[in-house]
């Protein structure tokens, strides 16, 4: 009697234990995702962007396209460079209707013709905005090694630099 007895209560400890870990790794998996699709997770789905960019582009170029972003966030249009540099083009504003269109830009130097550009939308806290923005008046063709922290790439398309060595006036 006494040794079919803890051999039931081991069996149902067992049980017990499973049944406990499946619940616990349950409840852990919700709380991951509610971190994961928190807020912040909310507001990442709520933004929308495309770049709308031809096959070859001119040395001076605009670009346009349509983007829905969050209050709090800055709009930017960053070029990747062939040499893997990112040049912040200029910040993006979005009309009511959701269009974008940017003034007339320079697209690299002399020697890019014929090199692949990638474009990158991307949507930054307001405070790495004013970085982009002082980085942008310091230098005509200003690059970075890095995108800012907490830039969402909403959207990035491929594009060659034709032949026209002609800068934006």
């Amino acid at each position: 009697m006494t040794t079919s007895t803890p051999g039931r209560f081991r069996l149902f400890v067992r049980r017990h234990q499973l049944f406990s870990g499946l619940v616990g790794a349950g409840v852990s998996a919700v709380v991951a995702l509610g971190v994961a699709y928190g807020p912040a997770a909310a507001a990442r789905l709520s933004m929308r962007a495309e770049i709308d960019v031809p096959a070859s582009i001119d040395r001076c170029a605009r670009l346009d396209g349509r983007a829905s972003v969050p209050d709090g966030k800055s709009l930017w249009l960053i070029a990747e460079t062939p040499h893997g540099m990112y040049a912040p083009m200029q910040p993006i504003n979005v009309d009511s209707d959701g269009r974008w269109t940017t003034t007339r830009t320079t697209i690299g130097d002399d020697t890019e013709a014929g090199k692949e550009f990638v474009f990158h939308l991307i949507a930054l806290p307001e405070q790495w905005a004013g970085y982009l923005a002082e980085i942008d008046k310091r230098d005509p063709l200003p690059t970075v090694a890095l995108l800012p922290p907490g830039a969402d790439v909403l959207d990035s398309a491929r594009t060659t630099r034709g032949g026209s060595q002609d800068r934006c006036p």
